[in-house]
């Protein structure tokens, strides 16, 4: 007793770290394991999973990827699944694996970029329980993309690895680095495809400090070996099943969000937990370049970065990288201040710590996991919409409200209007008919005189059966307006907050 109390009392050594750094590691990954499983299923399957799962299904249906949009209600609309790849894995996975396998699939590429950001960290500092602390920090900053099944993760990770090749060519200067990048491009336009453009902006802050000669200390000088990698790297992105529409496919679809609100393309709110880690994200670079320690190239990405946060919610996903790279300077700088190792002010009973916080964390997970699981991917109030559909009218066109559409396409019921891509709705894309402007007018709380039949011609020209909003805060607007003076539809179920009205006879538009 008296032994295990000296040890319990003794100060965290090199050599115990050393001699048990596995359980060290083990512990570190199950919790981040925990939190990433307790956040994907509390948070249930995302919205958008919904139609990559389906669009999966219909790949592996056809042995090819489509090329006809065969949900909407509307013919021969031509479509792009510029995560065709990324579907393919999702819905192969559900198959053979339900929703467990879900679960699996996204917590191995959380725990990989998790891992690949210490990796990074662990180049200009070498205290694994300060750069496993300082990941968490990272990888928590940004939990709305990190815990998440879309490919998000995919898109960092490619990035991060992109990174990681140009910091490796910089230190060794050997060819082969260079090489590497042709190759997450190429991934990226088959699992991601509207962020290809990102790997080119991560070039330009490694060229950048060289061609204005600002702060030189970490650049890539141009060279025939950096223009043929450019040069592969272009190439690359029409390796796809779409050839140069999926690439072109980032720039057809930016007119779109002029009509429609959708909040991840909207400006990011300031007052939120993301908004502030971007607003900490400013502060730090700022902060570390007047202090001398960001590298040319960190400074670049973190100025670039977030800019782009600035603009949109989505784009504050790319904070994680601009705050890898200013962690990553900070360590280099600690390290040359030799600044004491943290584990030299903690004791042994951190293990004791750490073993209780483990064994509370896979509790607390295998009680949620129990309790949540057979709901992973179920949206209970919509359910009750589609068993009503299916069992009186399941051939119907239904005009829904873009959120629901990918869950109605998950559940097998077709001829809707969109499912959460409304890009899809653009003449650039579908290359028929611009139904973007419908739905705008459909949403619009004021019609011009001149358009004052315009409702009853679209639901009769579109033989509407169905019509889904939401009750509270209708989607459409204008529509709900009409709908509430019109005898030809009526209210057939409101469940929670969504709103379904059945069409009973046919309009008269006169």
């Amino acid at each position: 007793m008296n032994a295990f109390k000296a040890w319990y009392r003794q100060p965290l050594s090199e050599t115990t770290i050393k001699k048990y750094k596995w359980f060290y590691v083990f512990a570190i990954y199950t919790g981040v394991a925990a939190i990433c499983v307790v956040n994907m299923l509390t948070r249930g399957l995302d919205i958008d999973s919904y139609y990559i799962i389906t669009q999966g299904e219909e790949i592996t249906r056809l042995n090819n990827v489509p090329r006809i949009n065969t949900v909407t209600f509307l013919d021969n609309y031509k479509i792009i699944v510029q995560q065709w790849l990324y579907c393919l894995l999702m819905y192969k996975t559900k198959l053979y694996a339900g929703n467990t396998g879900l679960i699996i699939f996204g917590l191995m590429q959380q725990l990989y970029l998790f891992g690949l950001i210490q990796h990074i960290l662990s180049k200009r500092y070498d205290d694994k329980i300060i750069t496993y602390g300082l990941t968490a920090l990272i990888c928590i900053s940004i939990k709305d993309y990190f815990c998440t099944l879309r490919a998000e993760n995919i898109t960092l990770i490619l990035l991060l690895l992109q990174c990681n090749s140009l910091d490796n060519y910089i230190r060794t200067k050997k060819q082969k680095y260079l090489y590497q990048l042709p190759i997450w491009t190429l991934l990226e336009i088959n699992l991601h495809a509207s962020m290809w453009i990102f790997h080119f902006c991560i070039i330009l802050a490694y060229i950048v400090p060289n061609i204005f000669k600002h702060n030189i200390d970490h650049y890539i000088k141009m060279n025939k070996h950096v223009i043929t990698s450019l040069s592969l790297m272009g190439a690359s992105l029409f390796i796809n099943p779409y050839g140069i529409d999926c690439v072109t496919y980032v720039f057809k679809s930016l007119h779109v969000f002029n009509y429609i609100d959708i909040k991840e393309q909207q400006n990011t709110e300031y007052a939120t937990f993301l908004g502030i880690t971007l607003l900490v994200t400013i502060l730090l670079t700022l902060t570390f370049y007047n202090l001398k320690i960001l590298k040319s190239s960190t400074f670049y990405l973190s100025i670039g970065f977030a800019f782009l946060a600035t603009t949109s919610y989505h784009s504050t996903m790319f904070i994680l990288i601009a705050q890898t790279y200013l962690i990553c300077d900070l360590c280099a700088y600690i390290k040359t201040k030799n600044i004491q190792k943290i584990c030299h002010c903690m004791k042994n009973d951190i293990c004791l710590l750490a073993i209780a916080l483990n064994i509370l964390a896979i509790s607390v997970t295998g009680i949620i996991y129990v309790n949540y699981i057979h709901k992973f991917d179920k949206i209970e109030a919509l359910d009750q919409i589609i068993e009503y559909v299916k069992e009186n009218n399941p051939d119907g066109h239904i005009l829904n409200m873009m959120d629901a559409g990918s869950y109605l396409e998950y559940n097998d019921v077709k001829n809707i209007l969109m499912d959460t891509r409304p890009e899809l709705m653009s003449e650039k894309i579908n290359e028929q008919y611009n139904m973007i402007l419908d739905i705008y007018v459909l949403s619009t709380h004021y019609m011009m005189s001149e358009h004052k039949d315009y409702y009853g011609n679209y639901l009769n020209k579109y033989d509407i059966q169905y019509i889904l909003d939401y009750a509270s805060t209708p989607a459409y607007a204008g529509l709900s307006g009409y709908l509430s003076g019109c005898d030809n539809y009526q209210v057939v179920m409101i469940v929670d907050n969504y709103i379904l009205y059945e069409r009973i006879d046919k309009i008269n538009t006169k």
